[in-house]
């Protein structure tokens, strides 16, 4: 399972552990459907770990205070540490710095164009998690399966205010991977806002399996495959016949 052209996450003790579930299953569960079953509960999973920005912080970094050029002690306006240090007014424009002193007509604008980054910036908080919910669709998990990703009205509010940019697959993407006799997904994602270091999406990637694994044992432990209906309560959407 790739996460980004430069971190892989090992998945050979997971892959040991499907086997050692659709045994526990057996003809109750497809390995179609029990991989997507487990791809969905992972990517959630993996979703949930990562983290994200605080809007807060954010706007910090975008409110500029007044500046005026003479102050009762000298010296300039004081900003916040976090203020970014220029924007462009245009995309792919000239760089306007935070601490010069502009014309009225160019401060408005400046002041706008901080606000309208501002508000993109706050939009796109769950853009992170967003792309494991992203993975998860490309790979053709569907319906129900998909409600297990929470805060699922942030994180399409993240991909709306993403401007059609998630539609590429070259970022993040889920590939199936279907034989005759066998069934695959392949999941890639390597995009900034899901591996930076506020989002720790590797780890969260890693997280997300070692808790699977720990669900498998303690469901193992339980006694849960021993009970048809306990097993489909416990992995739903996996095609498992609920007893009389």
């Amino acid at each position: 399972m790739a996460v980004s052209p430069k971190v892989a996450v090992t998945t050979k003790q997971f892959d040991a552990y499907l086997l050692a579930l659709k045994r526990k299953m057996g003809r109750k569960a497809t390995w179609e459907t029990l991989i997507k079953g487990e791809a969905a509960s992972i990517l959630a999973a993996a979703a949930g770990f990562t983290g994200r920005a605080k809007a807060g912080d954010i706007r910090k970094k975008y409110t500029i205070k007044a500046r005026r050029k003479k102050l009762s002690k000298g010296g300039i306006t004081p900003q916040n540490e976090k203020l970014v240090p220029f924007i462009p007014l245009e995309k792919g424009g000239k760089k306007y710095y935070t601490k010069n002193y502009y014309p009225q007509k160019v401060w408005d604008r400046l002041k706008a164009r901080m606000k309208f980054y501002e508000d993109r910036a706050v939009a796109r908080i769950f853009s992170g998690k967003a792309t494991w919910f992203l993975c998860a669709k490309k790979a053709g998990i569907k319906g129900a399966a998909l409600s297990k990703f929470e805060a699922s009205a942030s994180i399409n509010k993240a991909i709306s205010a993403q401007a059609g940019s998630y539609k590429s697959n070259s970022t993040e993407n889920g590939t199936e991977r279907a034989g005759m006799f066998k069934y695959a997904i392949e999941i890639f994602n390597a995009a900034d806002c899901c591996l930076n270091q506020t989002a720790k999406g590797t780890g969260a990637m890693k997280r997300a399996i070692k808790g699977r694994l720990k669900f498998f044992r303690e469901n193992n432990k339980h006694g849960v495959f021993k009970d048809a209906q306990q097993m489909a309560t416990k992995y739903p959407g996996v095609m498992v016949k609920k007893s009389s």
